[in-house]
C-alpha cells in the first residue's frame, strides 16, 4: 500500500486491485461451471424446454463472467498503471460478502467459516 496523505485512508495500487478482482471473477467462473454440470445432470428430469432455457441462461452468465475476467486480466497486462492508485477500502465498502472482501484483500480465508452479517447462508 502507498502511504496515506494526512487524515485519509491508505491508497492501494490499481494493479493490485485489478489482480484481486480478476482472481475473484475466475473463482466465480469455476463455481458457474460446477453449476452447469449439476444442471446438466438434472436436465433429463425436467421438461425439455424449461431445462434448455435454464441451461442457456447459466451458460450465458458463466461466459459473461469469464469474459470479464479475461478483460480484467488484459487491463492488468496492457495498462500503464505507474502511480495509479485507488481508495480500496472505500471500494470494498459496497461488497456485502465478508468472504469476498477477505479474498479481495488477498488474505487467506479462515478454515472454519463463521456466520457473519452479509455472508451467504448455505443450506
Amino acid at each position: 500500500m502507498i502511504p496515506a496523505p494526512r487524515n485519509e485512508q491508505p491508497m492501494t495500487a490499481l494493479r493490485q486491485v485489478l489482480e484481486a478482482l480478476t482472481a475473484e471473477l475466475e473463482r466465480t467462473v469455476e463455481c458457474g461451471e460446477m453449476l452447469e454440470e449439476y444442471m446438466a445432470s438434472l436436465a433429463p428430469l425436467l421438461p425439455k424446454d424449461a431445462a434448455l432455457e435454464e441451461m442457456q441462461s447459466v451458460d450465458q452468465l458463466v461466459q459473461s463472467i469469464a469474459n470479464l475476467a479475461q478483460f480484467s486480466r488484459a487491463i492488468v497486462a496492457n495498462a500503464d498503471m505507474q502511480g495509479a492508485v485507488i481508495d480500496f477500502e472505500a471500494a470494498l465498502g459496497v461488497v456485502t460478502l465478508n468472504s469476498m472482501v477477505t479474498r479481495l484483500r488477498g488474505l487467506p480465508e479462515p478454515a472454519e467459516q463463521e456466520e457473519a452479517t452479509g455472508d451467504v447462508e448455505l443450506f
